[in-house]
């Protein structure tokens, strides 16, 4: 089907204008920013906290310790690098390159040259600034920083024997500057913040410590190094069965703590490494504390639970449910104490209709959100696909979606029409975030692996304009999406990450692909995950998910879990759902499976009686990230193609789900009857989602089991038709309210049927 040919022009400026969206975030003056305050695990990429995403890799020999703000970095006496620059983004297949111990991390293969921060060393003014922790007075000299290609000059920032100056060489602005230093504020196992500034005209070039001025600079001419010369891929000619010092002599690179070649190393820390476009010090300064936003004066505090204690949760006891106000969706039979001639029955959702425009073969794993009224549809690339780019289709009726007018630059400056990120997370979900806490700059948030780094996490105000967090959310190959909500219940970031059946993972509970699941109330700090003392590598420079997180999800007898697709369900308390891809190997076929759980972590199937959805003239169907409400009516998305991500045509289509009405009890001709447990409600009527073809009573009863009198089913009207919200009629209504507040039971009795959801009010 082809897309309609309409534009959306929605008026926004390209991402460099629109850096006030990000108040709280790195400046738009701010070229690099190391923070070093990732987990330290192998491999970990060191975010860049700029737009630049000038990453840094750790190595064997860096250490990433408690520090000056958050963590920071620690060299270490070995003969390995601390930390190198991470290079190109995005698509990393087909480069991977072994290292020395088999393992295929990338970390020397091809890069891309930050031609922002070169063209800054160039021909601006800028100013360097760090925080230094050294163990004692240098007794020779040690290097802070060194960025250059291969081994040619770059930029060096070096420490003086007996710290009595520092030294900068930089090649692409064309001068060698020595800074006198006072050596007694060195060396005493204190931390100082060092910062040096170098004017537009490269005419003065001055030096602080503490935020004092420090005495003289001695400025000398040297070769210049243009940026043309090094500004370009060098991915050519790489290759495994090249050495790993060749490799290593190819490549652009940035450490930190010691020099290019691993030498001249500092004995101590470095902290919160910060290169800006501007002269940020003329004079004297008080130094005002740390440039990551989670770690400042207005960093995100943790989250807290704003929703009601869960009822049903893994601990809860069996006793009396305190329901008061609560809707219960009838997902399972956790407030079921009894049922005869019923069942819990799955209604896999109706009224197929197909959208005005078809997926690339590789787009299927697309997330669908409401944003101010419309559905906005993120389309990331799939395997295979180098760009890293997601589409963005917008529309306002569900069906008919239009490519929108973005005029959004991407982190290398090109604009486009219809893509929200270019080269960055390959295998994302988008969410909106109902935690009434969070800044208006995050409204919309995304989760992500991205190539070659890890798993990121992205903010947006408006789902447009979209920022990466500041540092690295999960240091591991995801194995696919990283599929995010907010409990509000629990008052944590819930994410649910597939660990491939390729992984070596039998000593953690087997072969087969399973969803771990990971938690956390500090959402913009890296997550907690169980640290592994040998961590397994695939393909990617960092680890896979193998023993990182517990397992919430395996496979059953009707396949491995592929996607989670899972999610608090918005509209009712104590309420999780999961749309699960449910992969056959023996037939590569996957269908999507409904489960159900009351905390996020205990989950019951479905497909053993009624599979969610099937496909439909089509080998496979998958479900898209993320539910849209209109009214009474809930839409879900799906995708319809061949086998496994099969060559044949793909399809996506809308359906609808009744609100709350993904399982209910049923009853047929015979009459069945459902009691619950002992239950303690508020209000003064009881109502009813319902569809009932003959008809549903509802008595009240004690605990003990008695018919309380005047609410019994003899007193009840009977309840016929179909509605979302149907008041239940006794003779006397005012007798309900008389025993709100004391535990009582209540009894359905169903007949040609169904049964969603009821609540008090």
């Amino acid at each position: 089907m082809l897309l309609l040919v309409f534009t959306l022009v929605l008026g926004v400026a390209g991402f460099a204008g629109a850096a006030n969206l990000f108040p709280t975030f790195a400046d738009e003056h701010t070229v690099a920013m190391w923070l070093f305050d990732e987990g330290n695990y192998p491999h970990t990429t060191l975010t860049d906290a700029s737009t630049n995403r000038c990453d840094l890799r750790l190595q064997d020999g860096g250490r990433l310790v408690e520090g000056r703000f958050g963590n920071a970095l620690k060299v270490l006496n070995a003969s390995e690098h601390a930390v190198s620059y991470a290079g190109k983004m995005g698509d990393v297949g087909g480069r991977q390159m072994r290292e020395k111990d088999g393992i295929p991390s990338g970390l020397w293969g091809p890069a891309l040259m930050p031609t922002k921060l070169l063209s800054v060393l160039s021909d601006s003014e800028w100013t360097c600034e760090f925080w230094l922790k050294l163990d004692a007075v240098p007794s020779s000299k040690i290097v802070v920083l060194d960025v250059g290609y291969a081994y040619d000059a770059g930029l060096t920032i070096s420490c003086s024997a007996g710290a009595r100056s520092f030294e900068i060489t930089d090649a692409y602005g064309g001068f060698k500057a020595v800074c006198a230093t006072n050596s007694r504020a060195m060396g005493n196992g204190k931390w100082h913040h060092i910062a040096f500034t170098r004017s537009a005209s490269g005419s003065a070039v001055r030096h602080y410590v503490d935020g004092r001025k420090q005495g003289k600079v001695t400025l000398t001419a040297i070769k210049v190094r243009p940026v043309s010369e090094v500004g370009r891929d060098d991915s050519s000619g790489f290759s495994k069965e090249k050495s790993f010092d060749w490799r290593r002599r190819h490549r652009f690179n940035i450490t930190a703590g010691h020099d290019r070649q691993g030498g001249n190393r500092i004995s101590g820390m470095i902290d919160e490494i910060r290169l800006s476009d501007v002269v940020r010090y003329s004079k004297n300064f008080r130094i005002v504390g740390t440039h990551s936003r989670n770690y400042g004066a207005h960093a995100p505090k943790s989250a807290v639970a704003n929703g009601p204690p869960l009822l049903f949760g893994k601990n809860a006891s069996r006793g009396t449910v305190k329901l008061g106000a609560r809707k219960h969706v009838f997902i399972d039979d956790a407030i079921i104490e009894k049922m005869e001639n019923v069942r819990l029955v799955c209604n896999p959702p109706t009224n197929r209709q197909v959208l005005n425009f078809s997926p690339d073969d590789s787009d299927w794993r697309a997330t669908v959100v409401d944003v101010d009224g419309k559905v906005y549809m993120y389309i990331p690339d799939g395997y295979g696909r180098g760009p890293g780019l997601t589409r963005l289709r917008i529309s306002e009726d569900g069906i008919n979606f239009i490519i929108p007018n973005l005029g959004v630059a991407d982190f290398e400056g090109s604009t486009n029409n219809d893509y929200v990120f270019a080269g960055e997370p390959m295998y994302s979900t988008f969410f909106k975030d109902l935690n009434p806490n969070i800044a208006a700059e995050e409204k919309y948030k995304m989760t992500g692996w991205v190539g070659n780094r890890g798993i990121y996490l992205y903010m947006s105000p408006d789902g447009i304009h979209w920022r990466r967090n500041e540092t690295c959310m999960l240091p591991l190959v995801s194995g696919g999406g990283a599929e995010t909500y907010w409990d509000d219940q629990r008052g944590l970031y819930i994410d649910y990450i597939k660990r491939d059946a390729s992984f070596k993972t039998e000593k953690y509970g087997g072969g087969g692909r399973r969803a771990c699941i990971f938690e956390t109330s500090e959402i913009h700090k890296t997550w907690p995950f169980k640290k592994l003392d040998k961590p397994y590598y695939e393909y990617w420079t960092v680890p896979a998910v193998t023993g990182e997180a517990p397992v919430v999800m395996g496979p059953n007898k009707n396949g491995q879990v592929y996607r989670t697709r899972a999610i608090k369900y918005p509209w009712a308390d104590d309420t999780y759902v999961a749309f699960v891809w449910r992969y056959n190997k023996d037939h590569q076929r996957r269908k999507v499976d409904l489960g159900v759980s009351r905390n996020g972590r205990n989950w019951k199937f479905y497909a053993d009686d009624t599979w969610y959805h099937t496909p439909v003239d089509s080998e496979e169907v998958l479900s898209l990230y993320g539910l849209i409400r209109r009214g009474d009516e809930i839409w879900q998305y799906f995708d319809y193609g061949g086998a496994h991500g099969g060559d044949k045509k793909r399809t996506y289509a809308r359906l609808t789900q009744r609100l709350d009405g993904f399982v209910s009890v049923d009853a047929d001709d015979k009459t069945g009857t459902v009691v619950t447990r002992p239950l303690v409600f508020e209000g003064k009527q009881l109502v009813l989602n319902v569809a009932a073809k003959g008809s549903v009573k509802v008595a009240v009863l004690d605990t003990a089991g008695k018919e309380i009198p005047g609410l019994g089913l003899g007193d009840c009207k009977a309840v016929k038709g179909d509605s979302i919200r149907k008041t239940v009629r006794f003779k006397d209504d005012a007798l309900l309210k008389s025993v709100a507040g004391r535990a009582v039971r209540v009894k359905f009795e169903l007949r040609d049927a169904k049964l969603y959801a009821f609540n008090f009010k």
